[in-house]
């Protein structure tokens, strides 16, 4: 569901030259916001610079980009009657350093390995299959996360399309991770699945 802010820069996209700089501005934010979580336009557009800076644009692509969706912005606020936030100076002020680009960029070559090394031992480990699931959730809710049903799962996330298939269910199996939940007690499957990663 879009927000109001988001609405009104698809609004403002449909009046613009497709092929401008401006119209690509906006498609990028649009694309940004899509995908994450931010409610408010200032978080929205913080976000963006974040996804911009992460896809190699420069620093004067992005300011250029981040200077169209501030007079949207300004004419946001006008509109709306909102407070006018005077937020987004230092969003154009930010630059990025080559060599922590650089840096970033090996640590997520680094990382993505580390994670198919992960994936690829929860496939024969539940319990590490149970706190990859949680990292994917975001939630600390072991107890939760140990109780999941086969009934009550829903694939959610690709990284776990090879750890969890629910087509290879039982129809026997109650839980979703299989770690004897009906021979053990709660505080057991919490301590070993703890201890045994």
């Amino acid at each position: 569901m879009q927000t109001q802010f988001q609405s009104f820069v698809a609004i403002r996209l449909t009046q613009a030259d497709p092929n401008s700089t401006a119209a690509k501005a906006m498609r990028s934010f649009l694309e940004s916001a899509a995908h994450g979580y931010a409610l408010t336009p200032e978080a929205m557009l913080a976000d963006w610079v974040a996804v911009m800076i992460d896809r190699g644009l420069s620093d004067s692509s992005r300011t250029r980009y981040l200077g169209t969706l501030s007079n949207i912005y300004k004419e946001y606020l006008a509109q709306s009657g909102a407070a006018k936030v005077d937020s987004l100076i230092h969003l154009r002020n930010i630059r990025t350093n080559p060599e922590a680009v650089e840096e970033a960029t090996r640590m997520a070559v680094r990382l993505r390995k580390v994670f198919g090394m992960v994936i690829n031992d929860a496939r024969y480990q539940p319990e590490i299959a149970v706190l990859l699931y949680m990292l994917l959730n975001v939630s600390n809710d072991l107890k939760a996360a140990i109780s999941l049903q086969t009934c009550d799962y829903e694939p959610q996330f690709p990284q776990m399309d090879s750890v969890i298939d629910p087509d290879t269910f039982h129809h026997r199996r109650r839980y979703v991770f299989d770690l004897a939940q009906s021979r053990k007690r709660m505080s057991q499957l919490c301590r070993e699945t703890l201890t045994d990663t």
